[in-house]
C-alpha cells in the first residue's frame, strides 16, 4: 500500500525546491573620506601621508592625494604649508608624502594637522608630550644571548604612555680558516623586547618599531619612580653599543598601536571579535600620533666577546 503522506512530503519538496528567490542588498553608498597619517615628534622632520578611504568592495591599494592642501598650525603662532613631494622611503622603495622644511615641533606645544580639498575636511589637534629622561639602565647578562634590563625612570604626575624600545650596533671579527684573513661584519638592528612582569606582558606585539617594544601605561607608578625590567636576545659576542629609547606619547598612540597589534594578532581567527583601529582624525579617518624621546647609549661587551 502506497503511504499517501510520504508521496504528499516528496512532492512538496519538489515544489519548495523548484521555487528560486533572490534577496537584493542594497549597498550604502560610500562617501570618500581623507586618510591622514604622520608622526610628530621633537628634533625629527614631519611627513603627512594623505590618501583616501575606499568602498568595501573596492579591491585595490590606497593612492596618495596628490592636490589636497595641507597645513599644521602652531598654537599662539603661525600656520606651517606642506608640499607634495616624492621621496625614498624604508627599504628604497618610492613614498609620497607632505612636508615643510619649516616647522619645528616642540615638546609641550599644541598643533592642529589640517587637510582640505576634494573631499571633506579634516583635522586633529594634539599636544606634545614633555620629554621623561632616563635615570639609569642596567644591563645584566642570563647566559646564552639573552641580555636581561633594568630601566628606571621618574614618572610625573599626569596620566603618561610610553613606548620603550631598544637597537644595537656593533661589529663582530671572523677568521678565514682557508687563509687566516680577518674580516670584520658590522651589523645594527632593533630587537624584540619581552616584559618581565606579567603586568606588562601581551600575547600579540605592539609598538611602532620593525621588531616588538614594550607599550605601557603609568597605572600601576603614577607620579612616582618607575622600574621597568625586560629582557632581549642579543648576538653573541658582539661587541657593541646598546640603545635605549623611552618615548613619552599620547594616548592616541598608546591606543593605536595597542588596537593595531590586537587586530593583527586576531587577523586569522574568525571566531575572533572584530577589532577597530583607534583614529583620531576628525572628519576623516587616520591617526596623528605624538611623543617625545629620550636615549641612552651603553658600551657593552659580552663576557665571550673579548678576543673574538
Amino acid at each position: 500500500m502506497v503511504n499517501f503522506r510520504f508521496v504528499l512530503a516528496i512532492f512538496m519538496v519538489i515544489g519548495l525546491a523548484s521555487c528560486e528567490r533572490y534577496m537584493e542588498i542594497e549597498m550604502p553608498t560610500h562617501t570618500p573620506k581623507f586618510v591622514v597619517n604622520t608622526d610628530l615628534e621633537p628634533g625629527k622632520p614631519v611627513t603627512v601621508f594623505v590618501t583616501q578611504t575606499r568602498g568595501v568592495l573596492v579591491d585595490s591599494d590606497f593612492s596618495p592625494v596628490r592636490d589636497a592642501k595641507v597645513e599644521i598650525l602652531e598654537e599662539g603662532g603661525q600656520a606651517y604649508p606642506f608640499s607634495f613631494q616624492e621621496f625614498e622611503g624604508r627599504f628604497n622603495n618610492i613614498q609620497n608624502g607632505y612636508v615643510s622644511e619649516e616647522l619645528e615641533i616642540k615638546p609641550g606645544q599644541t598643533y592642529q594637522v589640517n587637510v582640505d580639498g576634494k573631499f571633506p575636511s579634516s583635522s586633529t589637534t594634539v599636544t606634545i608630550p614633555q620629554e621623561v629622561p632616563i635615570k639609569s639602565v642596567e644591563i645584566r647578562e642570563t647566559g646564552g644571548d639573552n641580555v636581561e634590563f633594568a630601566l628606571k625612570f621618574d614618572d610625573p604626575t599626569d596620566k603618561n604612555f610610553y613606548e620603550i624600545t631598544v637597537f644595537y650596533e656593533g661589529y663582530r671579527t671572523y677568521e678565514f680558516s682557508s687563509d687566516g684573513r680577518i674580516d670584520t661584519l658590522f651589523d645594527s638592528s632593533s630587537v624584540r623586547l619581552e616584559a618581565l612582569s606579567p603586568a606588562y606582558q601581551r600575547d600579540f606585539q605592539v609598538g611602532s618599531g620593525y621588531e616588538s617594544g614594550l607599550l605601557i601605561d603609568d597605572q600601576l607608578f603614577n607620579g612616582n619612580e618607575a622600574t621597568i625590567e625586560f629582557s632581549t636576545n642579543l648576538r653573541y659576542t658582539l661587541i657593541m653599543e646598546v640603545t635605549v629609547v623611552l618615548k613619552n606619547v599620547t594616548e592616541d598612540y598608546y591606543q593605536y598601536e595597542v588596537t593595531r597589534g590586537l587586530q593583527r594578532h586576531t587577523g586569522g581567527d574568525p571566531l575572533a571579535q572584530p577589532v577597530a583601529v583607534h583614529n583620531n582624525v576628525n572628519g576623516g579617518r587616520g591617526i596623528i600620533k605624538a611623543g617625545v624621546v629620550s636615549k641612552e647609549k651603553i658600551p657593552f661587551v659580552f663576557s665571550g666577546a673579548q678576543g673574538n
